[in-house]
C-alpha cells in the first residue's frame, strides 16, 4: 500500500535525522568540531525545509551549532546565534521552556 510506503520513508528519514543528530553530538564531545559542526548544518536544511526554521527542533540544532562555536572559543560568534536563537524561543516557546532556559543557560556561560 502506497500511504504504508510514504510513512515507512517518513520514520526511516526521521531515524536517518535522529542518527546523524546522535553523531554529531558525538563528535563534538570528541572536540571533532568542524565534523559536528557541517553534520548539524547538513540536519538544519533538512530541518528547515521540512518543518521550518522556528521549530523547536531546528531551534536545538541551531543552539548545538551555537554550543560547536563557543567550544572553539568564537564567542562572539556563538553569542550572537545564541541570542537570536533565544529571541525566537521566548515566541515560540514561551520564557519558562526548559529548551529556552537551556539556551539562556548557554548565553550566560
Amino acid at each position: 500500500d502506497s500511504n504504508n510506503d510514504s510513512n515507512n520513508d517518513s520514520n526511516n528519514d526521521s531515524n536517518i535525522l535522529i542518527t546523524q543528530f546522535n553523531l554529531a553530538l558525538a563528535l563534538q564531545k570528541q572536540y571533532k568540531f568542524k565534523e559536528s559542526s557541517n553534520l548539524f548544518e547538513e540536519i538544519l536544511e533538512i530541518q528547515k525545509k521540512t518543518i521550518g526554521f522556528q521549530h523547536a527542533d531546528c531551534l536545538k540544532i541551531q543552539n548545538n551549532i551555537a554550543l560547536t562555536i563557543f567550544y572553539q572559543r568564537k564567542y562572539d560568534q556563538s553569542e550572537k546565534l545564541f541570542e537570536e536563537i533565544l529571541e525566537i524561543q521566548k515566541i515560540k516557546l514561551g520564557s519558562i521552556h526548559s529548551d529556552t532556559m537551556n539556551t539562556q543557560f548557554n548565553l550566560a556561560y
